[in-house]
């Protein structure tokens, strides 16, 4: 009998052979000589492993990093993303698109015309240098009269000469402090 390596780093013994043929491992990866691992069948398929102990672990990939980690409004490549923070994931965020659609209705009865649409990875291809001044955001939400960090149609005259709501102009570049979500109900008042 030989003792054969497994993924889960446990070894098994059974009946096993020796490979006659180089072939990659079945728990690593990496490429196992003729003669230097095992050969059986597992789950209908014939798998070829290292010898136990003798199985190297696969290489790490590098971790991604998040280069936008502020809550804020992007410019990539001539498009516009929002950075929001994840409601089941404490102090993570995630990017969406702004997409222009055609308006549609909310239950409450307004009119939006366009979508915020969650782009996976888009966070990792941001830079913070890409962070949208409050001055081109504000033309930005007078086009669309509503605030697109939070949503809420602007109504209160500050709100719409700036195009952004009262509690969301701290989403952009115009400060460096860290930027934390609110809405509370004066907030939304004063809109």
């Amino acid at each position: 009998m030989i003792a054969a390596c497994y993924h889960d780093d446990m070894t098994q013994t059974a009946s096993l052979r020796t490979n006659k043929y180089p072939a990659d491992c079945a728990g690593c990866t990496q490429r196992v000589p003729a003669g230097a691992g095992t050969l059986a069948k597992e789950g209908g398929a014939w798998k070829v492993r290292h010898l136990a102990g003798t199985c190297t672990p696969p290489p790490a990939a590098p971790a991604r990093q998040i280069m936008a980690t502020k809550v804020g409004v992007y410019k990539h490549d001539g498009r516009i993303y929002v950075v929001k923070p994840s409601r089941q994931n404490k102090g993570r965020v995630y990017a969406c698109e702004l997409v222009e659609s055609p308006p549609r209705i909310t239950e409450a009865g307004t009119v939006i015309p366009f979508e915020l649409v969650f782009r996976p990875g888009m966070i990792y291809e941001l830079s913070s240098a890409e962070r949208m001044p409050l001055a081109e955001a504000e033309q930005l939400a007078t086009r669309y009269a509503r605030c697109f960090v939070c949503g809420i149609a602007l109504k209160a005259a500050d709100s719409v000469k700036r195009g952004i709501g009262p509690g969301c102009g701290k989403y952009f570049a115009v400060d460096d402090a860290p930027a934390e979500p609110s809405t509370s109900a004066r907030q939304l008042a004063l809109v």
